[in-house]
């Protein structure tokens, strides 16, 4: 494994980045707060031009790098867009997101028609129907949808999965990243006692701990992207588990030490972390919660083996009787 990302991919974030900053950064999440409808075709017309639609991550490890650099820095401007399960689908015009089984559920950006793909963490295929009804997320989740999942006979497609779970932990990988970035000049611009706040030794530790949060969850998900073209599909699945674990994980340090090192503007809008911690709540809690996504990945994990670069120096971790 190669811990960089390839030149095609470094040139297309930075492509995106400039696109998404023209547009107004972080502004676009305000405009669409008020306005949600609008999003899905101006967002679609910023990003056009840069062949970002053409992508085919199933084509190659250069694509693959291309489109989780892509989401990384939409992550970067909490993008309401489903950024991450267009391109994990792999098919022009198609979303794949993942849901919990079959019945009513809620799924970001499901107030957008699709048409959606619908998949469990372990690959099992669903059908989504009664997308595009409109907005029915709360304050921590503002562009949810409801929908309704049932059974499919439809092959499963665990490589489909692990794409689309890569994919959004990029996504939230950028969330992370600007709020740490964020943080780091809130404390030198803001003064307390004559001295900046990041003067504070205990305030500094606070940060360098986000800092190596993100820097860890940064690996892992490079290592995830790569596995994504090396190893087969069983095992794609239990890293983009281990992914999303660790980058739920990295938020609880990152987001909640955002919110205090801002104090009390950390929860007002005004403030840009919080937008970014709102608009995380949706991959952080669907389709389910930390703990149940533990208990998953720990029998995949029995089941399946672990590779991982966390994994035991001595290969995979084997399901013992």
């Amino acid at each position: 494994m190669i811990s960089r990302l390839s030149a095609e991919a470094i040139d297309l974030g930075a492509g995106v980045r400039s696109v998404l900053a023209g547009a107004g950064g972080v502004e676009l999440v305000r405009r669409y707060l008020v306005d949600p409808a609008s999003r899905e075709q101006e967002i679609e017309s910023l990003l056009q031009p840069l062949g970002l639609w053409d992508l085919d991550v199933t084509d190659s490890q250069i694509e693959l790098e291309a489109a989780a650099e892509a989401c990384r820095v939409g992550g970067t401007t909490a993008l309401p867009y489903p950024i991450a399960e267009r391109l994990a689908s792999g098919s022009a015009g198609s979303w794949a997101t993942l849901v919990d089984g079959p019945g009513p559920a809620l799924i970001a950006h499901g107030d957008l028609e699709g048409p959606w793909q619908a998949l469990d963490l372990a690959g099992r295929t669903f059908t989504v129907t009664g997308a595009g009804g409109g907005v029915v997320g709360g304050r921590l989740a503002p562009f949810l949808g409801a929908v309704e999942v049932s059974t499919s006979d439809s092959v499963d497609d665990p490589a489909l999965a692990a794409r689309v779970g890569t994919l959004q932990s990029w996504w939230l990988l950028g969330v992370l990243q600007r709020a740490v970035d964020d943080t780091r000049v809130y404390l030198t611009e803001r003064e307390q006692f004559g001295r900046q706040l990041a003067q504070f030794q205990a305030l500094r530790f606070q940060l360098a701990d986000m800092s190596v949060a993100v820097q860890r969850s940064e690996e892992l998900a490079k290592y995830t992207a790569w596995s994504l073209a090396h190893h087969d599909p069983s095992e794609q699945v239990v890293d983009a588990i281990a992914l999303r674990q660790g980058l739920i994980q990295a938020c609880e340090t990152v987001l909640r030490g955002s919110h205090q090192l801002y104090g009390a503007m950390g929860f007002c809008d005004e403030t840009d972390v919080s937008i970014l911690s709102r608009l995380s709540h949706s991959v952080r809690r669907l389709p389910v919660g930390e703990e149940d996504l533990a208990t998953l990945l720990g029998t995949m994990i029995l089941d399946r083996g672990f590779r991982g670069p966390f994994a035991t120096l001595g290969g995979p971790i084997e399901a013992r009787a």
